[in-house]
This record gives C-alpha cells, structure tokens and sequence, in this order.
C-alpha cells in the first residue's frame, strides 16, 4: 500500500496518477474476499434481490447501520425511528438502550442523556 500511496503524491503527474488507479484497481480485483458476505446492507436494492439468502442482520449490524446514517451520532429516540425505517424492526425502548450498553463499538455521548456514537466518532 505504501508504493499506492506514493503514486498518488504525485497528483501533477498524470502517469504516476495513472499507475495509482491502475495498481489500486488491480489490488481490489486480487485482494481475496471472506467467506461470509459481511455487512450487506451497502449493497444496491437490485442486487440484494437476487441473492438467495435469508436477510436477516443482526442486531448489532442494524444498531450500527442505523447511528452511521446519522453521521456517526443519534439520539435513542433517532435510533428507535431508524431501526423501523430501515429494517422495520421494532423493539421496546428499554432493550435497544441495555444493547446498545453493552455494544463495544457504540458509546454513550459524554453529559448527553440518550445519545449513543459509534466509537470512532468520538
């Protein structure tokens, strides 16, 4: 990655700039991929129709989708509204806040009551 990165110092040259997109094009089509699918919910609506598994997130994931969409910090009640927008789940007020506790990746917003960001937001 490192010889990536020098490439693209060279923004006023457009060969370097050229190489660049090549080899980053070329890392992307040969980096392997995991075996599971990961977070799907970036995907186009047109290519989740055609995948042949149940879509069913976890939790977790949706908890994460949902404060993202909100740049990185929501409010429970933001986070309540989101979960039914996106994913039509519905849940009680008090398991979403005992989740989102005891979440590693999400932290409540120091001196806000009710607010959660993702950790690297803070």
């Amino acid at each position: 990655m490192r010889l990536l990165d020098q490439l693209r110092e060279r923004k006023n040259d457009p060969l370097s700039q050229e190489a660049a997109d090549a080899l980053s094009d070329l890392l992307r089509k040969t980096t392997s991929l995991p075996p599971d699918m990961g977070n799907i919910f970036d995907l186009p609506e047109d290519l989740l129709s055609e995948l042949s598994i149940a879509i069913k997130a976890d939790l977790d994931d949706q908890l994460v989708t949902v404060i993202s969409a909100y740049d990185g910090v929501a409010s429970l009640d933001q986070i309540l509204v989101g979960l039914y927008r996106k994913f039509g789940v519905i849940e009680k007020r008090r398991f979403i806040q005992n989740k989102l506790y005891r979440m590693d990746s999400i932290a409540t917003v120091k001196g806000r009551k009710g607010i959660y960001a993702l950790s690297s937001s803070i």
